[in-house]
């Protein structure tokens, strides 16, 4: 009994690695595949799309880690985002998994709680750039990505989870 239990915790493990190293390496290719491609993937979020990925297929604290990782990694191999901004990333992304997990746990839907997780996560991620605009801390202008383009993890999770019915 307990060799079973060793060998699924064992699977669980190898399947979390797996997918955390296919997330560490896309992130680490991003900046090439933006060069070669004609569209900027950055434009379609691809860390939250990611995150997204092990929100599905791993455990929570998997999904947390990744989130607070992933833009200083992201900062760390191609030089983008600059590093305030990847603070901003990662406090967006960690306020993302707690919420989706919260919604979760109060069995609400899956659909309501990666919408509802993504639109909180993105106002907070707003509050947080203007006080660091308005502080001095970050450049630019308030919304550099059009809004259009920032629905696509929404649109990608609605049509994945319509894909899964049918």
């Amino acid at each position: 009994m307990s060799t079973t239990k060793a060998q699924v915790w064992t699977d669980q493990v190898r399947s979390t690695s797996l997918i955390d190293l296919g997330i560490i390496l896309s992130i680490y290719l991003l900046p090439g595949l933006t060069h070669i491609l004609p569209v900027p993937l950055y434009l379609i979020d691809p860390m939250r799309l990611l995150l997204f990925l092990t929100l599905l297929t791993t455990h929570r604290m998997n999904s947390l880690v990744l989130a607070a990782t992933i833009p200083f990694l992201s900062t760390l191999f191609s030089g983008h985002p600059v590093f305030p901004k990847s603070i901003l990333i990662s406090a967006e992304l960690s306020l993302n998994v707690m919420v989706f997990h919260w919604m979760m746990g109060k069995k609400d839907s899956l659909i309501l709680a990666g919408v509802f997780s993504i639109l909180s996560a993105k106002v907070f991620y707003y509050l947080l750039k203007f006080g660091f605009i308005t502080a001095g801390l970050l450049g630019g202008v308030l919304i550099s990505t059009p809004l259009g383009y920032q629905l696509i993890p929404l649109m990608v999770l609605l049509f994945s989870r319509l894909a899964l019915w049918t």
